[in-house]
């Protein structure tokens, strides 16, 4: 066995040296540097391209490789490793789950041997190693996808009160920088005090989508104005931008801490009091797993697609795609942060109206944004419809954390949002 195994590395050592010429997607390497026409001409060649199957390509034939079961593990490390870096010459990227074995590496991969794929001498090519399929996945224990959900789901899981952490915060370190600060403390707290618009939407910010570039409000919205006079919007200088959210916070501290002392309220015993954790039950904590687990799919399938989505981009050039990608993009963290607040605000033992109305505002806007989410894949979908089974498990997952939301905050959907749903 161990001389056919030389036999077989030797021949995956030669395929390395017959790879044709390739470079970079967007190489940053002076030599390989594209303009914008060539990346165009570059996608379109991806996306027009015939796919064949890997061991035509590769041309290496699936019967050379033996079953997994006549391998030693000194032989499997072996073969693995120079069957990544053959497929990685032909730029073929398997995206496997961390700490996976390399049984598993190579079963999947001579399984997938003869799976037709599209080959591009430009940049990095994934293969999709992963389906959505709780019940029939291909590295049970280690894809942390399905793993993390499960784990996590019936343990004691809390809500986010905690202790706000400025350890890391850069203050000042002269008087000149700390009268800078002083002036933009002073500048946001006359801007709280005093609105530049008196026909500005109360609360119309705290249950937005925060795409403020797609908004009609933005000239009713406080929040907007506040960050447009500070000069926090996009485009604005890194350094300054970090002084000036520097002094928000600082601002927005003095400004609780100035109203507490007129209502009598102590700060230790207020702060100690919204610390305590909160548990949820398994009800409500599912709920928010579920937003947390698809947030996780949906970028391991962006990372296992990104060659021809990048391809699809730049073709497209901000056509329909292009927005159902941003707005897909866009919602998956936003999604489980509003669910998580709403969540948040309700965990207490006692939550008063205003609290309740809140909670009932932050899944509002979760709704809405799964709704967009969920036109924006049926868009992808049209354009992807090789991607069928991955997305429709996708939308699956999606379709049922809105029945979940609806079913835990049964008064969200009613919920009108100042302005937006006026």
């Amino acid at each position: 066995m161990n001389e056919y195994i030389e036999h077989l590395l030797e021949i995956i050592r030669e395929a390395k040296l017959k790879t044709p010429h390739t470079f970079g997607y967007n190489c940053a390497d002076t030599c390989c540097e594209v303009d914008q026409n060539n990346n165009l001409k570059f996608a379109e060649e991806f996306l027009q391209a015939k796919a064949q199957k890997l061991s035509s390509i590769i041309g290496i034939e699936k019967y050379n490789f033996p079953k997994v079961e006549k391998l030693n593990d000194h032989h499997l490390v072996q073969i693995v490793q120079e069957l990544e870096e053959l497929l990685e010459h032909y730029n073929f990227e398997f995206i496997f789950p961390e700490d996976v074995t390399l049984k598993m590496k190579y079963n999947f991969m001579i399984d997938h041997w003869e799976k037709k794929q599209v080959y591009s001498p430009y940049g990095m090519v994934q293969i999709e190693t992963c389906k959505f399929e709780e019940d029939n996945c291909p590295f049970p224990g280690y894809c942390n996808i399905c793993k993390d959900f499960d784990q996590k789901l019936g343990s004691e899981h809390y809500s986010c009160h905690t202790k706000a952490d400025f350890s890391d915060l850069q203050l000042p370190q002269s008087d000149e920088e700390y009268q800078a600060l002083r002036a933009d403390i002073d500048q946001i707290k006359e801007l709280f005090k005093n609105p530049l618009n008196d026909n500005f939407i109360s609360g119309i910010h705290n249950y937005c989508d925060g795409r403020c570039q797609k908004c009609g409000f933005t000239d009713r919205c406080s929040s907007y104005v506040i960050n447009k006079e500070l000069d926090l919007l996009d485009g604005a200088d890194k350094k300054s931008s970090e002084q000036k959210i520097m002094g928000l916070m600082m601002a927005t501290s003095e400004i609780v801490q100035e109203e507490m002392q007129k209502r009598g309220i102590e700060l230790d015993a207020a702060i100690e009091d919204i610390s305590e954790q909160h548990y949820l039950p398994k009800s409500k904590q599912f709920v928010q797993l579920y937003a947390e687990s698809y947030a996780q799919k949906l970028k391991h399938w962006l990372e296992s697609n990104q060659m021809e989505i990048e391809s699809r981009l730049i073709v497209e050039d901000r056509g329909v795609f292009n927005e159902c990608i941003e707005t897909i993009t866009w919602f998956h963290l936003f999604i489980p942060a509003k669910i998580n607040r709403a969540l948040s605000i309700i965990s207490c033992e006692e939550v008063d109206e205003f609290e309740q109305y809140d909670s009932n505002g932050s899944a509002k806007a979760a709704l809405v944004a799964i709704d967009e989410t969920i036109k924006a894949w049926q868009g992808v979908l049209f354009v992807l419809n090789h991607k069928e089974d991955t997305i429709l498990k996708l939308l699956t997952h999606l379709s049922k954390l809105q029945e979940e939301v609806k079913n835990v905050f049964p008064e969200a959907e009613g919920f009108k949002r100042p302005g937006l749903d006026d």
